[in-house]
């Protein structure tokens, strides 16, 4: 109720200030990047990369956190631009949040909001994107999306819909080109980690409040150990969980999953930063049954690192990456009982091919050893190689 009592006053604000007038706007007019810029979401590292590009091509721009407003959690540091009692510059406010955070980002930028252009810069990982976005809809001047695929889901939507603002495919920037660390600096990360340099290791890093069922890693444990169990003693799967309190139950479901297999380590973020996580991996694998771009990939493959994932969905700058193999899939009704996408029960999403996956996860493990020029058969692993997130 809070919400759409909310809604509404945004948009008698609207009204009274432009009445039903859309204006246009463009990526490179310069932009305020809002967004809760110190969390780790997905659409939170859309804002922060949108910034830096920005930045980099020399056009005006400024930002606005308000993780700390709409009580997010922060999880790197606060950005220190724009404060609560800064007047909003002229420039164009691009709002990196879906509804309903959307509105109440809105809010917290005041009455002067509506003075510029207001860009939305929604993602959405389903075909059809959720009814209950309508009434953001009527607050913004453009609809900003990271694909094609984001942008046909909003059509689905509301595409016969007169509130509907122009839609524009702002792609999320590849993130720049990075050079791999050092061999002795990734021996010193594995080494910590109980882990061989030796060692062929597969990564995957997913937040528990991204949905656990759309992010599936479960399927990742099951082709792993399909693609080596038995068979290869130095496969490893690295298993990254953000927000693992969240989801308590969430890895003993990982850990039975995984049964015995000291082979897979899953280890809460706090225990293993990012960077550190790609420091360590050989490849990333990503079952995942539905993306809305997948920046997680994309930060994979610009550190050179090759990526294994359900093509379902992806847009072609990953897909058709030097460095992407693909997983095959079949489309099936969402199941999510528990998860943010219970509602969206009659929609659509992968169920990826085991048989692919497996027979991706033998074909780059073949092309590590061929590039290592040996054969790496020492069984380094530890009874306490499972680490509980």
């Amino acid at each position: 109720m809070h919400d759409l009592y909310l809604q509404m006053r945004l948009q008698r604000l609207r009204r009274k200030q432009l009445g039903a007038q859309r204006r246009e706007v463009q990526p490179d007019d310069g932009a305020i990047i809002v967004g809760a810029l110190s969390s780790v979401s997905g659409i939170a590292t859309g804002a922060r990369l949108m910034a830096t590009r920005l930045r980099a091509q020399g056009l005006t721009c400024r930002s606005r956190d308000l993780t700390q407003e709409l009580h997010i959690a922060a999880k790197l540091q606060a950005s220190k631009d724009l404060s609560p009692t800064d007047p909003l510059p002229a420039l164009p406010r691009v709002v990196h949040f879906n509804p309903p955070h959307f509105a109440r980002a809105l809010s917290c930028l005041g009455r002067r909001v509506f003075d510029e252009p207001v860009v939305a810069y929604w993602a959405w990982e389903l075909p059809a994107a959720p009814g209950n976005w309508r009434p953001s809809l009527a607050l913004a001047d453009e609809v900003w999306v990271p694909s094609p695929y984001v942008r046909d889901a909003l059509l689905q939507s509301f595409g016969d819909d007169p509130v509907l603002p122009t839609i524009r495919v702002v792609p999320h920037p590849m993130p720049a080109a990075m050079p791999r660390p050092a061999a002795a600096v990734r021996a010193q990360i594995r080494q910590r980690l109980s882990l061989s340099p030796a060692d062929f290791i597969v990564g995957f890093s997913f937040s528990t409040l991204a949905g656990v069922r759309r992010k599936n890693p479960q399927g990742l444990i099951g082709a792993f150990r399909l693609a080596f169990a038995g068979r290869e003693r130095s496969a490893r799967l690295l298993l990254r969980v953000v927000d693992a309190a969240k989801q308590p139950g969430l890895c003993a479901e990982l850990r039975t999953a995984a049964g015995q297999d000291h082979h897979i380590h899953i280890l809460d973020s706090e225990q293993l930063s990012i960077e550190d996580f790609y420091a360590a991996i050989d490849i990333l694998a990503s079952l995942h049954r539905a993306e809305g771009y997948g920046l997680l990939l994309a930060e994979a493959l610009s550190r050179g690192i090759p990526v294994l994932a359900t093509q379902w969905a992806l847009p072609e700058p990953l897909s058709s990456h030097r460095l992407f193999k693909a997983v095959s899939s079949e489309l099936i009704p969402v199941v999510d009982p528990q998860g943010p996408y219970r509602r969206h029960a009659k929609q659509l999403w992968a169920e990826p091919h085991m048989a692919s996956a497996t027979a991706g996860l033998r074909e780059l493990h073949s092309a590590w050893r061929k590039a290592h020029g040996h054969y790496p058969n020492a069984d380094n692993s530890s009874s306490s190689n499972i680490r509980h997130a």
